[in-house]
């Protein structure tokens, strides 16, 4: 009984989650997050329980019990079911602590880069390694929420995400999001659900709360989306076609005769989609820039999909020699409690030559695909780290190109600068030379002056002497403004060759930094190609001789597979000699019942005669 609604409601307590509802099959009046924080519940007297939650936001409940000792049952209830959430919790935030790899999706272009991120004190931190100098975070305490799934505007543009569906999810802040994609089921579990029970501590955004039963959903409806968008269809239109397919008359007989569903392997197909590949484990301190993905040699692609298929049909005839096995044996314990007539030698031959013929082909193909499957998985990894040393030898090759063609271009650039120097000091030069003969033609006008001064201190010369002066002294200002003119002309070209001189020492000390640089970039990619040089070439060469390997493991498995089918004919040519036995057994054993009932029917008639039958029988 709810106290503040004034009537009965059923509550159901699962996972975690208390929802309230108006029946048993009702619609859910409300949901109360038991496992999130700053859940209270307490039992008052008169049968009643407070329950108060702040996650979404802050709710309080009183409800009565119609007995004290329900009231106290969903008191240990629900204070278990918040127990068990702590300790779930705390685990998962131990793995957030102490940090993992994920893919960081870049807003601008929508590309990823792989990063180390943890939490620590509030806040989500990120870098190279955990021991990185230069570290980036963003604070918990800000951020608004957290969506599970590829559902922001980053996730989006992407054209060909490499991360499936079930593996991202975006942190919500003011203006922004931080778009993430982790590798691995338990890496999901635990950031998605670590970071949503962090950030609603601080309760600063109003996005519902997901419980764990609702990110398995979430999960598995992210799985089977895939594998239908695989095929071409959606998700409604998949599960009708494998419903339908699953209801056929001859589908429960289609799966016993190819010996029931494949072996569960990393990436086989289940109710929630293909399995998650291991969790790698990446070390901080080893790694590396992003590297596009490229495709694996074709031919050692063929051979290990061969491989696996040979894998799978060994199981599916391994499956179906135990079910033969068990078949022949439940005949023979048949045979011998006597619910089916046969004689006692037929019997004993047939259960030690089934038994001993079926139980070792059994052991031969366990074995068989034990080493196949091994093989296979060895093979996998070193076909990919070769794949990779590939790649980034071929891209620090297009690095190499890349330094080569800007160290051309600088070489050009250091000799257009070189000529244009060569241009300004012959410049330099002549305006040199024309400033030093302003100079000679200044000191001759002054010498000139004062030549005309002297002689006009004679009176004789005065008058026809004033006017030469007068003319001269006319000719000699026009001459002062023109070389004054030259002068200035002379000095703003000279300023602006300055100018130009020192952009050009400029330009031409910061090319020589580029290329000094350029070149010990170019050391120091030589220095880092020469081991992954050495590594490709191990790489090559281990490859081969794997190649060699499978191909002899192949060879060899293909002549016990022959053996194995020629003491297959073997055993049923056995089985058919030993049934022919079987018949002819049975056809004596109805000759002796026939010659008994004759022999009975004889003695009912004569002595005499019974004593020839006798005799008679005696003698066959």
């Amino acid at each position: 009984f709810n106290e503040y609604s004034k009537g009965k409601e059923y509550m159901v307590l699962r996972a975690g989650v208390l929802r309230i509802r108006t029946g048993p099959k009702g619609s859910d009046l409300a949901v109360l997050y038991i496992f999130a924080v700053g859940t209270e519940v307490r039992q008052l007297p008169n049968c009643k329980l407070q329950i108060r939650c702040r996650v979404p936001h802050a709710q309080e409940y009183l409800f009565t019990a119609e007995s004290e000792a329900e009231a106290e049952v969903w008191h240990e209830m629900l204070r278990a079911s918040i127990k068990s959430a702590e300790n779930k919790t705390r685990a998962l935030l131990e793995h957030i602590y102490s940090g993992s790899t994920m893919h960081k999706y870049n807003y601008s272009n929508s590309k990823r880069s792989r990063r180390f991120f943890w939490v620590q004190k509030d806040e989500l931190c990120w870098g190279r390694a955990k021991t990185d100098s230069e570290v980036q975070n963003v604070n918990l305490k800000e951020c608004l929420g957290i969506v599970y799934g590829p559902m922001t505007t980053t996730f989006q543009r992407c054209d060909h995400r490499e991360d499936p569906d079930w593996a991202c999810f975006s942190l919500l802040f003011t203006g922004r999001t931080l778009d993430l994609a982790v590798a691995g089921d338990l890496q999901i579990h635990a950031w998605l659900l670590g970071l949503q029970h962090l950030i609603s501590q601080h309760g600063v955004g109003s996005m519902p709360i997901m419980s764990e039963g609702e990110f398995y959903r979430r999960k598995v409806q992210y799985k089977l989306m895939s594998v239908a968008h695989q095929n071409g269809l959606v998700l409604s239109r998949f599960l009708l076609m494998k419903v339908k397919e699953a209801g056929r008359p001859g589908a429960a007989k289609a799966v016993a005769s190819t010996g029931g569903l494949g072996g569960l392997g990393a990436g086989a197909l289940v109710s929630g989609g293909p399995l998650a590949q291991p969790m790698q484990v990446f070390s901080p301190k080893k790694e590396k820039k992003k590297r596009d993905k490229e495709p694996l040699d074709p031919e050692a692609q063929v051979r290990i999909e061969g491989l696996k298929e040979q894998v799978l049909k060994l199981q599916a005839m391994l499956r179906r020699r135990c079910a033969e096995a068990d078949g022949q044996e439940e005949l023979l314990r048949r045979a011998k409690e006597g619910k089916i007539s046969a004689s006692q030698e037929l019997s004993k031959e047939l259960q030690e030559i089934t038994l001993d013929v079926l139980s070792k082909r059994c052991k031969a193909l366990e074995a068989q695909a034990q080493q196949l499957t091994e093989s296979n998985e060895q093979m996998a990894p070193q076909a990919k780290d070769a794949g990779k040393s590939e790649r980034s030898l071929k891209k620090l090759q297009s690095k190499l190109e890349e330094s080569d063609a800007r160290k051309r271009s600088l070489e050009q650039e250091l000799g257009i600068a070189a000529s244009t120097t060569a241009k300004e000091s012959g410049a330099l030069n002549a305006s040199s030379k024309a400033k030093k003969v302003a100079q000679s033609r200044s000191q001759e006008l002054q010498q000139r002056v004062h030549d005309l001064e002297q002689q006009l201190k004679t009176p004789q010369q005065a008058a026809p002497a004033a006017r030469q002066a007068a003319l001269d002294n006319k000719r000699h200002d026009e001459a002062i403004a023109k070389g004054e003119q030259e002068k200035l002309h002379l000095a703003q070209r000279l300023e602006a060759l300055e100018q130009e001189q020192k952009r050009v020492l400029e330009t031409e000390k910061k090319l020589l930094e580029r290329l000094t640089k350029s070149q010990k970039a170019n050391q120091s990619l030589d220095a880092r190609c020469a081991p992954l040089k050495v590594a490709a070439q191990a790489m090559r060469t281990q490859q081969q001789r794997l190649r060699t390997e499978v191909t002899e493991i192949g060879t060899t498995f293909n002549g016990e597979v022959k053996k194995m089918l020629e003491a297959t004919t073997k055993v049923r040519d056995r089985t058919k000699a030993l049934e022919q036995k079987h018949n002819l057994a049975i056809e004596d054993r109805d000759k002796l019942q026939t010659l008994v009932a004759e022999l009975e029917a004889a003695c009912a008639g004569s002595p005499s005669a019974t004593k020839k039958s006798r005799a008679k029988a005696k003698a066959k």
